[in-house]
């Protein structure tokens, strides 16, 4: 399964791991959603529930009333693949683990992130990240900033994959100086699902994706 609809046009997103803690990214990926206005529905969850930038949180995605397309992970690594389990149950498909503590950690963090591949497998799914900046679709009936770099995305029809987090944020800081758009912005992190390479497949057949622009790194 390489559609990553789910991921990349959701009709409704929950961030796991909301908070309302200035300057967390718990907080930072609330707000860029709002700013941004998405056109789908977002839940904030949060173990304490509440309500987290106007809008009612929930203690975990089982609680939520309406479907859920996308869940943006920030939780602990070790809470990440509880979450997973938990996502399987509501029906979530698309999963985006900005979490870091995985693979690039060292031996425990990767078998931590080998569980988290074979759980998404298992149950389906796909998964960008984990270690990753986010997402980003500027598409006008979308909407979507699902990631903390700096400044709100421009719109345009590059499509952009970045391995590396700081580098790609770098990168859509220049962009915006340069006055150049982009359509989608996926930063892949660990790649331990979805990889370059799955962006381009995807990307093939989407008319808003005009040019391609990769940053990789060897591992």
């Amino acid at each position: 399964m390489s559609n990553l609809d789910k991921i990349m046009k959701p009709k409704s997103i929950a961030v796991v791991g909301a908070s309302t803690k200035e300057h967390t990214i718990g907080s930072d990926i609330m707000k860029r959603l709002q700013e941004y206005k998405f056109k789908g529905n977002i839940y904030p969850i949060n173990p304490k529930g509440g309500i987290i930038e106007g809008l009612q949180a929930y203690t975990s995605v089982l609680e939520v009333p309406g479907e859920i397309d996308l869940a943006i992970i920030v939780v602990n690594a070790k809470f990440v693949l509880d979450t997973i389990d938990q996502c399987h149950q509501k029906g979530i498909k698309g999963l985006c683990v900005i979490t870091a503590g995985f693979k690039e950690t060292g031996k425990e963090g990767a078998e931590l992130e080998k569980a988290l591949l074979s759980k998404v497998q298992e149950y389906g799914m796909r998964c960008v990240g984990p270690n990753c900046l986010g997402v980003v679709n500027t598409l006008p009936e979308i909407s979507m900033d699902g990631c903390f770099a700096e400044s709100l995305p421009e719109r345009g029809h590059i499509g952009f994959v970045s391995q590396s987090g700081a580098l790609g944020g770098g990168i859509l800081n220049i962009l915006k100086d340069l006055n150049l758009g982009f359509a989608q912005f996926i930063s892949i992190g660990n790649q331990a699902d979805v990889n370059a390479e799955t962006a381009l497949e995807y990307w093939e057949n989407d008319a808003d994706v005009e040019q391609i622009l990769l940053y990789m790194e060897e591992n």
